[in-house]
């Protein structure tokens, strides 16, 4: 998806209260980009649902992009992402057989 730099950009944005509904407008933002917020929505099946839909563009985890979606890159006319670690921290005190098994179910669901 190659978009002219004179065109607004259609945003996808999931907003529940963190980084990552800000993120899209900032990258745009940082570019010189115009974009208008298209989709907003508070959770990541819409917000895909939309990208499939083909009618914006939205920040995914590299692990939510599915057959059929495009990574945009600067090839595309967009910019670079930052990129960040998630980690599960736990209390030194936690029951392991507990934590181990949270653990496990977290990094399956993302």
């Amino acid at each position: 998806m190659h978009m002219p730099a004179a065109d607004p950009v259609p945003l996808a944005l999931i907003n529940h209260g963190c980084w990552m509904g800000e993120l899209p407008k900032t990258a745009m933002e940082q570019q010189g980009r115009s974009y208008n917020v298209a989709f907003e929505c508070t959770g990541l099946m819409s917000l895909k649902a939309a990208i499939r839909a083909g009618f914006a563009i939205g920040i995914l985890y590299e692990s939510n992009v599915e057959p059929g979606m495009k990574v945009l890159t600067r090839k595309d006319g967009f910019p670079s992402l930052p990129t960040f670690k998630r980690s599960i921290i736990v209390r030194p005190d936690a029951p392991q057989d507990l934590a181990s098994a949270m653990a496990k179910a977290i990094q399956r669901a993302v």
